[in-house]
């Protein structure tokens, strides 16, 4: 195979339309007449076309046609001097949009997020499939004999040797962020090694991502909440891989097919390089806001690789790099190597005896009379396990402008592949995927290929058989002596950089000093020192639960100590406690230190896992656990940088005296407390999944569809194994946890939060819609016309109930509760969850309790607490059984009000300013005309034809007002009184 034309490499658009060109070129040089032939012909001979020029001349490399890397002989002095200096360029490729895991995105993809159980179904599964590709004359038998000895192999017993340990509880970081963090650190300890300034190292080096369109996004929003790993903002540099659509063939001539973005795809590592000369596609982001990019003329980038020696390529799958991400051996031994003139290293590995792989594979050319890199597709018939060596991936090259030149000269070949993807319409077709080889930049420039003298198998995570090693390297990492310490200085931003580099020169006066005297930067000393003298925020106590900010009100400290002090209180009551979790990015942090404080108070702890907390709450009431306390780690609705912890005791809310109690133990206390991360995992979910089944039989097989908004929150996975148990016809919006709350936040309290649900309704042919809160204890109700207000949805549910007992809030409509009263009797109390179940208690005859916020509280056939996954389907037997939401609605009294409405305060003097406020509207009851005053919570102020609210909200620095009145001028007027009295406070 050979390029027939050169690439135009000018720009994007440019090299797309030259593309074509050339595939047209090479499928003529094998076909008179593009028009008498279709993809599944060029399909047939894609391996003959693509095929290696010098095919038949290639065999097996020797000892003697490589370079030998003694790991243990070299001086790697070379390389530390040239980190030190800021000299080598950090190229990180990450732009794999997906990965033959199946797990995930390669970059996002975090382990802590699977159970060891999922990960060996997983991997069971994906074993299974592979045989079931395979199509052999088996009998039945032999097959599910085949699938036996497949889940006997991969069993946890066998699996957990491989990990070495039972407990496999790891930090809450994705890989790609585990690989920036481990070069950090890495470069760190170089620093101290040579009594350098941490800070001022960090701030030499230079690194360029990699990423791609879908993720881009994602991964710029975490360099930021990670502070850029602790590089300077300046220097760390991104471009994001574009994506090509699939080429079709029509009446002989090749066009991009852009009906749809489904058959849009990556090409290769080639394709990278390529882009890379492109004009004004290296770019930086604004250290705040990612949106804010500045990017780089082709020629500013070419300038900047020159100040380097070394530009140094790998890609984040490889663990290896997971615990030393810096291989001092090789990159000096490319150093040396450049002194000779090599433009391009590449080391050779053994193939992977776990899982044989094509990829990058090394041969010599006996034409050539070199060692040569061959891409997959260019091989031919060769079957992986046929291949011995490959390229590791992980690729030198020195003098690095050498080669960005010669590939904006001469481009890279291209080859193709004919893969699936799929039309406009969403079915399944062929595309011709450009593909440019990468392995040709080793005929660009003179190239070194090295092997280790104890020849290293590779070790890249590309499928789910080497899933194990993956979670050993994993843990591994993360047991690193201070590598723990180091993540909370990235976090705290103790490793800010100081701001001496333009981000393009480079310091060169750096030499290194063996002098063990020199000033150490000992930047641990100083954070522990920093986090002593941190006063807590004594606000995050909360009335009922504890919440504030990750980053500025919980430190490790403050957490082990609430898990140590409640862990007595439980102590009193039984021996265990049930911990969950949400999906929010910190809750695995919170969930390891809160562990550490409940061990230390001698409790055995059962690890839920990240589930809803409504799950959480059945632990209590589940005969397994013999457990009836538990924790939940979330800030339900609050934003994603929060969180916090919803505390049971005896099946009883922990609020009120019990958490100011808590608060000035905490405050008060100087004990320390170790790490222990010692707990049992308990499956909680399938129980809890086969409960609600059980009381929602009467729903089997019911036709209607209904539409669940689940806000990236924690129901989706819950409900929809509940949704398909129960084959009910259903649709969910949002379903995967997200903590970070990409599409809208997940508090369906707030009304335009509910347009992406009302709006689906409206596309759709279903009446009724659900949207679920963060942490899925909290739900609203949606027709196409909007939402049905939570006190209104009280109505509805208590006409289905025999003389039903009701308790509400003070926000709840009057309506409510005049309605309620003649159907059965009502209660009114304050809001919030806590107090609420508390009440619930103290009247075991309660049908339901419900919050304008949307918890709705069964007792009725249930446990008392709210649970939105319950509640969903409560709600829905009220469609199934016949009723008409709209009629129903339209029988009540006509009544205007206003949603929830909150006002910004400080968060220290809200329940001052309602103090105030009341002694206000008592000093004026003659002006404002009301008829009585109700203080539950904050003040309610009723009038001949409506009332008024206000009250100081319990977990968010804001005062909540609502109205309502039997006419829109009544409302007006009594809003109007209302906020003219609380403007004169605030």
């Amino acid at each position: 195979m050979s390029q027939n034309l050169k690439l135009d490499l000018n720009s994007f658009e440019s090299y797309e339309s030259s593309v074509l060109k050339n595939l047209n070129s090479i499928l003529l040089n094998h076909y008179d007449n593009l028009s008498d032939i279709n993809l599944n012909k060029i399909k047939e001979n894609q391996t003959h076309i693509n095929k290696y020029c010098n095919f038949s001349e290639l065999e097996p490399i020797t000892d003697k046609d490589i370079n030998i890397l003694d790991d243990e002989t070299i001086d790697i002095s070379k390389a530390e001097l040239a980190i030190l200096n800021g000299e080598i360029f950090w190229e990180h490729t990450a732009a794999g949009e997906a990965t033959r895991l199946g797990l995930g995105t390669k970059y996002l993809l975090n382990l802590s997020k699977f159970s060891i159980e999922e990960i060996i179904k997983h991997m069971q599964d994906e074993e299974i499939n592979e045989i079931k590709k395979i199509k052999l004359n088996e009998t039945e038998d032999e097959f599910k004999n085949k699938i036996i000895e497949i889940k006997n192999k991969i069993s946890k017993e066998n699996i957990l040797k491989i990990i070495g340990k039972e407990n496999i509880v790891s930090q809450n970081i994705s890989l790609g962020n585990r690989h920036m963090l481990q070069l950090a650190f890495d470069v760190s300890k170089l620093a101290e090694k040579y009594n350098l300034s941490v800070k001022e190292i960090l701030n030499k080096q230079k690194n360029l991502i990699i990423l791609n369109e879908e993720t881009s996004d994602e991964i710029l929003k975490q360099f930021i909440e990670w502070n850029f790993f602790g590089f300077n903002p300046k220097n760390i540099y991104f471009m994001i891989q574009k994506k090509f659509h699939g080429i079709k063939l029509e009446n002989g001539t090749l066009q991009f097919d852009k009906s749809t973005t489904k058959n849009k795809k990556l090409h290769n590592h080639g394709q990278m390089l390529m882009q890379k000369v492109h004009n004004e596609v290296i770019f930086n982001i604004d250290s705040k806001n990612y949106k804010n990019k500045t990017y780089l003329k082709s020629e500013q980038f070419c300038n900047l690789l020159e100040k380097h020696l070394n530009l140094l390529s790998y890609n984040i799958e490889d663990l290896n790099y997971l615990n030393s991400s810096i291989d001092y051996p090789s990159l000096s031994l490319a150093l040396e190597l450049a002194d000779k003139g090599y433009g391009m290293i590449m080391e050779i590995v053994s193939n992977n005896p776990i899982k044989p792989q094509k990829g990058g594979a090394c041969f010599f050319d006996k034409k050539l009379n070199k060692v040569v890199m061959i891409e997959s597709n260019q091989l031919s018939q060769i079957q992986n396990k046929e291949i011995i060596h490959l390229n590791k991936n992980f690729n030198n090259y020195p003098n690095p402008s050498q080669i960005f030149k010669k590939i904006k000269e001469n481009g890279l070949p291209l080859s193709f592949e004919i893969k699936t993807s799929f039309d406009e319409t969403g079915n399944p077709t062929q595309h011709i995927y450009p593909c440019c080889v990468q392995g040709d930049s080793n005929f660009l420039t003179k190239t070194a290929f090295v092997m280790r003298k104890n020849l290293k198998s590779i070790s890249s995570w590309k499928s789910p058989a080497t899933t194990p090693a993956a979670i050993k390297a994993i843990l591994q990492q993360d047991l690193q002596e201070n590598f723990t310490n180091f993540i909370k200085d990235i976090k705290t931003k103790t490793l800010t950089n100081v701001s001496f580099d333009n981000g393009l020169g480079i310091d060169n006066s750096l030499k290194i000093n063996n002098n063990k005297n020199s000033k150490h930067n000992n930047h641990d000393d100083k954070q522990n020192k920093k986090m002593e003298n941190k006063k807590i925020n004594e606000l995050i106590f909360k009335e009922y639960d504890i919440r504030g900010i990750f980053k500025e009100d919980f430190s490790e400290d403050l957490v082990k100590k609430i898990g140590y002090y409640v862990g007595l209180e439980i102590k009193k009551i039984e021996d265990s406690v049930c911990i969950g979790f949400d999906c929010r990015t910190h809750s695995i942090d919170c969930f390891k230190w809160l562990v550490s404080g409940l061990n230390k108070a001698n409790l055995k702890v059962i690890n839920l896992g990240e589930v809803p907390t409504p799950v959480t709450y059945f632990s209590g009431y589940h005969k397994d656990t013999q457990c009836t306390s538990n924790i939940m780690i979330t800030a339900s609705h609050n934003p994603k940088e929060y969180n916090g912890f919803k505390m049971t005791i005896d099946n009883k809310s922990f609020f009120g005296k019990d958490i100011k109690n808590l608060k000035d133990q905490v405050i008060n206390s100087t004990i320390e407390i170790e790490d222990n991360y010692n707990c049992e995992k308990f499956d909680i979910t399938t129980p809890y999944i086969k409960m609600i089944v059980d009381k929602f039989q009467n729903l089997k097989n019911y036709k209607k569809e209904f539409i669940i908004d689940c806000g990236n929150g924690m129901s989706g996975p819950t409900i929809k194994q509940i949704c398909a148990k129960l084959n009910l016809n259903y649709k969910l919006m949002y379903e995967k946890p997200d903590g970070d709350f990409p599409n809208h936040p997940a508090d369906p309290s707030v009304r335009e939060n509910l347009d992406h649900l009302i709006d689906e309704l409206n596309k759709d042919d279903c009446e009724l819609g659900f949207a679920h809160d963060g942490d899925s204890d909290r739900v609203y109700a949606c027709l196409k016309s909007g939402p049905i207000n939570p006190d209104i949805l009280g109505i509805l549910l208590a006409k289905t109930i025999e003389n039903p007992k009701v308790i509400g809030e003070v926000k709840c409509s009057k309506v409510m509760y005049d309605t309620i009263d003649k159907l059965g009797s009502t209660i009114m109390t304050k809001t919030g969850h806590s107090n609420i179940k508390n009440v619930i208690r103290e009247n075991p005859d309660t049908s339901f309790a419900i919050e304008l916020s949307g918890h709705i509280f069964f007792k009725d056939k249930y446990f008392g607490y709210d649970d939105a996954i319950y509640s969903t389907f409560r709600i829905l037997e009220l469609e199934a059984n016949g009723m008409d939401f709209e009629k129903e609605i339209e029988k009540l009294p006509k009544v205007y009000s206003t949603n929830e409405e909150k006002v910004k305060v400080d968060e220290s003097i809200k329940f001052d300013i309602v103090n105030k406020f009341i002694e206000k509207v008592k000093q004026n009851k003659q002006e404002l005309n009301y008829t009585d005053l109700i203080e539950i919570d904050g003040l309610r102020i009723n009038f001949e034809n409506g009332w008024g609210l206000v009250r100081a909200s319990n977990t968010s620095p804001v005062l909540v007002t609502r109205f309502e009145a039997n006419t829109q001028e009544e409302l007006e007027n009594i809003k109007t009184k209302i906020l003219n009295i609380l403007n004169q406070i605030i």
